[in-house]
């Protein structure tokens, strides 16, 4: 009997407490962050061994809240409570490992298994804590956590569900962004918002007040209550707050016009560390708009925020050094700015420093560098930010170099960017002789670097070729005719309609893409099977060059394999001697028997070597080899036909057959 009952007073110790006044009165005013109220009911929970009221009382002993700051003693209830699975107390004594409080060693990979422990426990901090850690790959006290974005995700979702501010907070800025590999979902984003608006989240607030006043994610138009949440958001000094209902105000976009009362916030904003607000206000000196022009008062407002670390600023602070506009000159001064903001991604910046190295100007005069930058400048920027203009200009210095140059070029852009060299192409071809030192362009006509502010023009339709390989409406052309498309257009040439495509497939290194239209094809190409090509054999290649100023209708022309290799003795291409002009690109290269042989790729700037070797190429151009594609389709699971090299037609005859194949490709940025 006595062993009976030991074991049901070992029983009775180990059952949770049950639920009192005092508990629900203690956890309440713990939560709204009254200290004293929570100290004296949870106190006595404590002294009596409740973990849950020990955890609590542990993290206020912490960080002194309510009671004398004691590490010691706060450690000693964490661990208490820790040890009989409270989880707020493994989220306490995380807190104590990381931070190597209380006299306790700094542990950061079992701190990590204790939040682990804690959100597995249903601890909403922990699993919004764990989920930022998944999401941003953070780093902890030297040690990385594994990034796992959809893990993170799941853990910030998971919180949010428990109603945690935070989490709702961020998940509705991942999915009002589609940030961490998430589509964007406005609808479920503003609602998430809205949820931690209600819990007083100045951010969460801005941002649901900005959907309301433009309708995001469904929502009514309700200009009244944006501006409600909109000053509760500002009324608590956050920046996001103060920021927007400052621009708004100042602009006038959908709430009336109050450029005094909009400076006064955007200027608290700027006093309170808000480097876009600062920006903005520049912006708005520097264009005029509701201001007086002023280029000497812009500057001053765009180098707070540069200092700040705003990379946009910074490149825009370093345009106006360039161009001494509203400050006095300094080029020097202005490389070191724009390779502030290249290091953080800029592309107007990346684009500016390629220029000042390809010049010399304010920098020792370096191809290289300047390559490798308008390396970075062209994968970085998007059509908006003339992503056009960065590849030209990347393909045209690039046509400077010597092979060895050039990977050293896509060398230093892999190691600044932390991405694979492999993804640094370009479309120029090398020069096929050295390279004499006359090469380099001359350093006296140094440009202005180019305006960096939106409003330029947008770069428009561009267009190419490409061809069904299957009668699913599977057409191959150049990764390049499509690398910039926000909506992909294809028409074929015996069809007066056109559909949209979709990219499904992409091979970078090898110029390659594959896209799939839900249109029926006349005629498939087939590829060559037998007897390899020889110099001297004829082709066709069928296109659409400058399909803008000539017919659009597919041209035919006439040549022969030059060569089995390209630039450099590259065995992948065929130089051909047939005509091509932009818009032939990802065009299909026939035999005489009508059968696929290459894709055309390029041609050589003749107008770059007749600067650098005084000579101009004629019909110099490029083909991928058909064994290439037939082997990226292979990799992707599409089937292609074949065909033998038997009958030789005219070129007409080639021409009518392969047309029936071939594909207007038009690129919408």
């Amino acid at each position: 009997m006595r062993r009976l009952a030991s074991a049901l007073l070992v029983l009775a110790l180990s059952l949770p407490l049950p639920v009192s006044a005092d508990w629900d009165d203690g956890v309440a005013a713990y939560r709204r962050g009254d200290w004293a109220v929570a100290v004296r009911e949870l106190k006595p929970l404590a002294d009596r061994g409740d973990p849950r009221a020990q955890a609590r009382i542990g993290r206020l002993l912490l960080d002194g809240h309510g009671l004398p700051k004691d590490e010691a003693e706060a450690v000693r209830l964490l661990r208490q409570a820790a040890g009989q699975g409270d989880a707020m107390g493994q989220l306490g004594l995380a807190d104590v490992l990381m931070a190597g409080r209380g006299g306790v060693a700094i542990d950061v990979p079992r701190a990590i298994i204790l939040l682990q422990l804690a959100a597995d426990g249903g601890e909403a901090e922990a699993l919004h804590r764990l989920g930022l850690l998944e999401v941003f790959s953070a780093k902890v006290g030297g040690v990385s956590m594994p990034q796992s974005a959809a893990r993170g995700v799941d853990n910030l979702a998971r919180a949010a569900q428990l109603g945690w501010a935070p989490s709702q907070e961020l998940l509705g800025i991942v999915l009002l962004n589609g940030m961490a590999g998430q589509a964007k979902d406005p609808a479920r984003a503003v609602e998430l918002l809205r949820q931690a608006a209600d819990q007083g989240s100045g951010t969460a607030q801005a941002l649901y007040g900005q959907a309301l006043l433009h309708g995001t994610g469904g929502l009514v138009v309700d200009r009244e209550a944006a501006i409600g949440w909109l000053r509760k958001s500002a009324d608590q000094e956050n920046l996001n707050g103060l920021h927007i209902l400052g621009l708004a105000l100042v602009t006038g976009d959908s709430l009336p016009r109050d450029v005094e009362a909009g400076f006064k916030l955007l200027r608290r904003a700027v006093d309170k560390g808000d480097p876009a607000a600062a920006e903005a206000l520049g912006m708005m000196f520097w264009r005029g708009e509701q201001v007086q022009k002023d280029h000497a008062q812009a500057v001053t407002w765009l180098r707070q925020a540069a200092d700040k670390g705003l990379a946009s600023a910074q490149n825009e602070y370093a345009f106006a050094l360039w161009n001494g506009d509203g400050i006095a000159q300094d080029r020097t001064e202005a490389v070191t700015w724009l390779r502030k903001a290249a290091d953080k991604g800029n592309s107007a910046a990346q684009f500016g420093l390629g220029e000042a190295y390809l010049n010399g100007a304010g920098v020792a005069r370096d191809v290289v560098e300047a390559e490798s930058w308008y390396m970075l400048a062209a994968i970085n920027a998007s059509p908006a930010d003339n992503k056009a203009n960065c590849e030209k200009k990347r393909d045209q210095t690039a046509a400077l170099l010597l092979p060895s140059e050039l990977i050293r070029a896509r060398d230093l852009a892999a190691a600044r960017s932390g991405k694979p060299s492999a993804q640094f192409v370009t479309n120029a071809v090398p020069p096929a002789m050295p390279r004499p030192p006359s090469a380099l362009p001359p350093a006296s006509a140094i440009p202005p670097l180019p305006a960096p502010f939106p409003g330029g023009a947008t770069p428009g339709i561009t267009a190419g070729t490409g061809f069904f390989v299957n009668r699913d409406g599977t057409v191959l052309t150049d990764s390049h005719v499509v690398a910039a498309c926000h909506t992909i257009r294809v028409t074929p040439s015996d069809a007066p309609s056109s559909g949209e495509a979709t990219l499904i497939a992409r091979d970078q290194v090898n110029d390659l893409a594959v896209l799939k239209t839900h249109l029926a094809p006349v005629g498939v190409a087939r590829f060559r099977e037998d007897k390899p090509m020889r110099p001297g054999d004829g082709v066709v290649a069928i296109g659409y060059p400058l399909s803008s100023l000539l017919s659009r209708e597919a041209n035919v022309t006439v040549g022969v394999i030059s060569a089995l290799a390209g630039p450099r003795g590259d065995s992948r291409y065929f130089q051909i001697t047939a005509p091509i002009q932009k818009g032939n690109s990802g065009g299909p290269l026939a035999d005489m028997s009508g059968n696929i042989v290459g894709i055309i790729e390029s041609k050589l700037n003749a107008a770059t070597i007749q600067r650098v070797y005084d000579d101009m190429p004629q019909n110099v151009s490029f083909a991928t080899k058909a064994e290439l594609m037939r082997r990226f389709l292979a990799d992707n699971g599409i089937a292609a036909q074949g065909g033998p090299a038997k009958e030789t037609l005219s070129a007409a005859d080639v021409g009518e057959r392969v047309k029936q194949a071939t594909v207007l490709i038009e690129c919408l940025p």
